[in-house]
């Protein structure tokens, strides 16, 4: 079901929106089949430079390529198989059924009169299937919950069948579990996937590197060990992070305390 897994490279990438630079010069190497987070404050960028690699917002610098393909060369059609571009928020029309809406993301690889017929079928219910929605293919669109219409969201992106992924938020609306499963999914995927995420340990459980952006600008690139540290994230996010090995799995996850009640307790524990 998948497309071949795609490079994407960017050099001096910058976004102005209303004479105000959103996105500040930021480079970007990203191997194919290998999945990269975008993490950083409210008002950090990031929606920003996801749709900027997307080809979606106009570049008032720099330049993004996919395999080696310049994407502002591309046109509209092309682009949608290249990459598929989830956003943190989408209004889907309430009067579609779920199949109905997935079967969208096949417009850029069908011809007008193979739309609907049994080979888009397949790969709608087996994308419905990946995200555990299968059950809900013939329920309305406007008869979900937030986290189904989520994970039904990002169906439709991987029924595009494009060998980059570019998600932005994907767990929001999602419990514990179905993040989880949804970041298992992410993993097992043969294809290219950049995700911006909030939860920070969530992310360094996924991807295989990280950037911290913070106003626009690139404040860290590389592995999640090595730029997820407690001086980066007191530096961009203003807490004081501590690692912690599960003694059964082994991996380290990052737990955070805010500054205030880390020099409370320090205070406190000083008086006695």
């Amino acid at each position: 079901m998948t497309g071949a897994a795609t490079a994407l490279s960017a050099h001096g990438v910058s976004v102005r929106i209303d004479r105000r630079t959103i996105v500040d010069s930021v480079d970007l190497e990203v191997d194919a089949g290998s999945v990269v987070g975008v993490v950083g404050p409210n008002g950090s960028g990031k929606s920003t430079l996801l749709r900027a690699l997307s080809g979606l917002s106009t570049l008032s610098a720099g330049d993004v390529r996919i395999d080696g393909v310049p994407v502002r060369s591309m046109s509209a059609r092309t682009r949608a198989r290249a990459v598929s571009f989830v956003a943190q928020e989408e209004d889907s029309p309430a009067d579609l059924l779920v199949h109905e809406y997935v079967a969208l993301g096949r417009t850029p690889h069908a011809k007008p009169w193979t739309i609907g017929g049994k080979s888009e079928a397949l790969v709608v219910d087996r994308a419905l299937g990946e995200v555990g929605v299968g059950g809900l293919r013939d329920a309305s669109m406007d008869s979900l919950s937030g986290g189904e219409r989520r994970r039904v969201v990002l169906a439709r992106g991987l029924a595009q069948d494009a060998g980059l992924l570019i998600l932005d938020e994907p767990t929001n609306h999602l419990d514990i579990r179905h993040q989880l499963e949804l970041l298992d999914l992410i993993r097992s995927l043969d294809r290219t996937v950049i995700v911006a995420l909030h939860d920070l340990d969530l992310a360094a459980s996924v991807c295989d590197r990280i950037m911290v952006l913070d106003g626009g600008v690139t404040r860290a690139f590389g592995s999640p060990g090595a730029v997820l540290t407690p001086e980066v994230l007191a530096s961009v996010f203003g807490v004081q992070a501590f690692e912690l090995r599960n003694p059964v799995t082994g991996r380290t996850h990052l737990v955070f305390e805010s500054p205030t009640r880390q020099t409370q307790q320090d205070n406190s524990e000083s008086a006695r």
